[in-house]
This record gives C-alpha cells, sequence and structure tokens, in this order.
C-alpha cells in the first residue's frame, strides 16, 4: 500500500487506558469516517473457486454475507460506494415481475439496517444501459449507500434540475435523477422512502459513440459538525475508453471547483479495473493525469479495488486526512497490501463478489 507520507500524515494515538483523550484522539473521534467499497457483481450466483471447485447459490446470499460479516467484525462504514448494482432488470416472457427496481441494492440496505443496528441510507442509484444478460434488458451501474447517523446528505439539495436517470444524450458534469423505485419487489416499498434522490454525474461518450456513465459525486457533512463537506467520488472506470478517462478530470475540476467548502480533500474510489502496480508505475504520479492530484491511501495489490485520497496541496480543505488504517474484506485481518494466495478473496462459501472490497478508515492529521 504505497502512502506518501508528506500528504497522509500521522498515525493513530494510543493513549492510557486511565487518561482523558488528546486532543488529537477527540479531534478523530469527532471527524474520522470510514469508507469501504465493493463491486457487487450484480446477481452472479455460478462461482468457480479457479482449484476445480464450483458452487451456485442465490445472489441475496452473497449480499447477506456483507452485513453478517461487517456485524461479526463490529465494523459499521460510514460511506459504501458499489459498483455492478442492478437499478432494473426487465426479462421477456417471464412469470414472475422481473421489472423491478433497485432491487439489489434495496435487498443490501434492509441487510444493513437490521445487522448493523445503524440508519443507513442510499444517497442514490446511478444506472447506465448494460449488456444484454440472458435476453433481459439490464439497466446496472453504481450506489453510494452511507450512515445517516453520521453523515448527512446534502447532494440532492445541491443538484437542482437533475435530467433524468435515464437520459441517454447529456454529457460532462450534471445532476441527474436517482433511479426511480416505482417498482420495487413488495417487501422493499418501504425502503424506497430511504433513496435520497439526485446526485452529480458526469458521463461521456464512448468510441462506438453511446453514452456512458462515469463517476458520481455524494456530497456529505458530518451530523455532529455541520457546515463542511466530505466529497465522495464513486468509479467504475472504463480504461479502454480515453473520454471515460478525461471524464475523472471533469468530475474533479468541476466539482471541486464548484463546491469547495470542504472539510477534507475528496475521496476517489471504487473499482478502477487496473492492478495496484500500474496504478502506481504509471499513473497516480503523472500530474497531468486523472490521478495526479490524489494518492493511494489502499489500494489491494491482488486486486482493482481501490480508495485514493486527494491530495491537501491541490484541494485545499480544513484538515488534511490521515490514513488510520485499511484492510481487503471479507479476508481475515491482514495488511491490504499482502498478496493473497486464492484467485477469490475468499473461500466460496464466504465470498461476496469476484473482487474483495477495500476499507479504510481516515482522520484529521
Amino acid at each position: 500500500m504505497a502512502i506518501a507520507a508528506s500528504l497522509l500524515s500521522g498515525t493513530a494515538g494510543c493513549a492510557n487506558d486511565q487518561s482523558a483523550p488528546t486532543p488529537t484522539e477527540r479531534l478523530r473521534q469527532k471527524y474520522g469516517f470510514t469508507a469501504l467499497a465493493i463491486n457487487v457483481f450484480s446477481v452472479q450466483e455460478a462461482w468457480s473457486d479457479g482449484h476445480g471447485k464450483s458452487s451456485t447459490f442465490p445472489w441475496q446470499d452473497r449480499y447477506d454475507r456483507i452485513s453478517t460479516w461487517l456485524r461479526g467484525q463490529s465494523v459499521t462504514p460510514d460511506v459504501i460506494a458499489l459498483q455492478e448494482v442492478y437499478g432494473r432488470k426487465v426479462c421477456p416472457g417471464s412469470t414472475r415481475a422481473h421489472a423491478l427496481d433497485n432491487e439489489t441494492v434495496l435487498h443490501l440496505l434492509s441487510g444493513l439496517r437490521t445487522r448493523l443496528s445503524a440508519n443507513y441510507r442510499v444517497a442514490s442509484v446511478t444506472v447506465r444501459r448494460g449488456n444484454q444478460d440472458n435476453l433481459c434488458d439490464v439497466l446496472e451501474g453504481t450506489a453510494v449507500v452511507y450512515n445517516a447517523d453520521r453523515l448527512r446528505n446534502v447532494t440532492h439539495r445541491l443538484a437542482t434540475d437533475p435530467v433524468a436517470a435515464d437520459d441517454l444524450s447529456k454529457v460532462g458534469f450534471h445532476a441527474r435523477s436517482s433511479h426511480p423505485c416505482d417498482k420495487p419487489l413488495p417487501a422493499h416499498r418501504d425502503l424506497c422512502a430511504l433513496i435520497d434522490g439526485a446526485t452529480f454525474a458526469t458521463s461521456y461518450i464512448r468510441s462506438d459513440g453511446r453514452q456512458r456513465l462515469g463517476p458520481t459525486l455524494s456530497i456529505f457533512e458530518l451530523v455532529a459538525e455541520p457546515g463542511k463537506e466530505l466529497h465522495i467520488y464513486n468509479e467504475h472506470l472504463e480504461w479502454s475508453q480515453p473520454a471515460a478517462m478525461n471524464a475523472i478530470n471533469t468530475a474533479i475540476d468541476t466539482g471541486e471547483g464548484r463546491f469547495d467548502n470542504r472539510l477534507y480533500p475528496p475521496i476517489l474510489l471504487g473499482d478502477f479495473n487496473k492492478g495496484a502496480s500500474d496504478m502506481r508505475d504509471n499513473h497516480l504520479p503523472d500530474a497531468s493525469g486523472p490521478f495526479g492530484r490524489f494518492v493511494n491511501a489502499a489500494y489491494l495489490e491482488s486486486d482493482v479495488m481501490g480508495i485514493l485520497a486527494g491530495k491537501s496541496t491541490a484541494f485545499p480543505a480544513q484538515y488534511p486526512l490521515t490514513l488510520l488504517g485499511a484492510r481487503a474484506m471479507p479476508r481475515e485481518l491482514r495488511p491490504v497490501e499482502v498478496q493473497p494466495q486464492e484467485p477469490l478473496c475468499s473461500a466460496i462459501e464466504e465470498i461476496w463478489s469476484d473482487h474483495c472490497g477495500v476499507f479504510a478508515r481516515f482522520a484529521p492529521a
């Protein structure tokens, strides 16, 4: 895990149990936050561990494992950035109602609220047209879930005049409606009220002429200390498209230029579809590239999932960031940079996805 000490400096305080918290510890308790990025791999149900072992089980079981594992580890993330969630999947000739809205996100949300006993909400569900899946029409994309006991989502108040969720013409940075929740699974109907609404998205045109959505921006305040903003950019990067790389710079330039009341430098996290060594050797050091203003806070050496933190020199804020810790999930406790020996993040019986999740704890430097 590569960390620029001058930009993400400091270590967690270790006070004696009998002493009062130091000023640094009090500051970190008040202003610290945690983030988790997971590519949930849509509704995949057939799995192979690469060593001849295969298994099939409902996608709902995988999603339930996330909240069950977090409860067992006593981890309650403040922000959970998701990739490959379904907005809607419509299948022809089916006897059951497959045209369900936000089914995967709401299933995960229900488990988080129940098992972690926290007030989780969904900031937004941002969809893009996916590929045909067994002749089904899939609207797939990203979502941001957050703990409303600690964070207040202010994005939907700032994102005025959003375009429709399925708008295929808007290009560049803009406000976009969250995917509607008009036809949820009956068990999820009450959960629709926990989806806040509009967000900021940046779209681009692929080389084949199709529109594609790039990073989204969610803006939060700390409930205990409102007035300063935490900016979270959720990305599922399409490396084969130069316009996708440009969309990152467009999102950061516009978002940070328009909303500069920062508590911290921004966080850019998600599935980057590039290994850690390639990011470290070829992309993060490039000051003119899309990641030149960020440092590697937590990036899995054996995966493509990562969390990048903005440099305080590039994004002046009330506080620079300290990384207090990072880890892969649901792997056992070990440093995030340790190379797993198996192709999946954990045993088939325990996996969340075909990727590990990556988790980081931040606080003021």
